[in-house]
């Protein structure tokens, strides 16, 4: 198990409560930085996530997440995808626990994905319709649309205001609160 951590620099800074949050509960974490002024678009971040992980399952974190409940950080690490289900969200600030088709699939703030479906999502890049889209979210839900995911009970919150894949916009999430 990879567990990755993106973060660039933003109007406010999450980075810093996230990153003691999983290391308390985590031996190791690899943090990888953007600059919104290189890729305004956490899709390219994202994808080099997926590269570190390579031949691992990785547990996906973006910048501004803060656990729920005590051991959250962990408990992503433990769980295993469901057999025939491509990943593992455990953040959604509307949607309930259950199974969903990948390609309604949005808010990327804490996710598991199996080295089957890291591999997959790899192969994708570059392609058509991986160049058509902007995020992470819509770029994995672009490759696995044809499959479903799990959508957990919430073990994080979403605190950013301000979104990392298109700077200078709220967050959609942050819009609720």
């Amino acid at each position: 198990m990879t567990p990755v951590i993106i973060t660039c620099p933003r109007r406010v800074d999450y980075f810093t409560e996230t990153y003691s949050a999983v290391c308390a509960e985590l031996p190791s974490v690899v943090v990888l930085t953007d600059t919104p002024l290189d890729f305004p678009d956490n899709k390219h971040i994202g994808w080099g996530a997926l590269e570190i992980a390579g031949g691992d399952d990785l547990l996906f974190l973006e910048d501004d997440v803060l656990p729920l409940i005590p051991g959250a950080f962990r408990q992503m690490t433990e769980h295993r995808t469901p057999e025939g289900l491509a990943f593992t969200s455990f953040y959604h600030p509307a949607k309930l626990p259950g199974v969903y088709r990948a390609g309604e699939f949005q808010m990327s703030q804490a996710v598991l994905f199996p080295a089957e479906t890291v591999e997959r999502l790899l192969a994708f890049r570059g392609s058509a319709e991986w160049l058509a889209v902007r995020g992470f979210d819509l770029a994995v839900a672009a490759c696995l649309k044809h499959t479903s995911y799990e959508q957990r009970p919430n073990l994080v919150n979403h605190v950013g205001e301000w979104s990392a894949a298109m700077p200078g916009h709220r967050s959609p999430s942050a819009m609720n609160h």
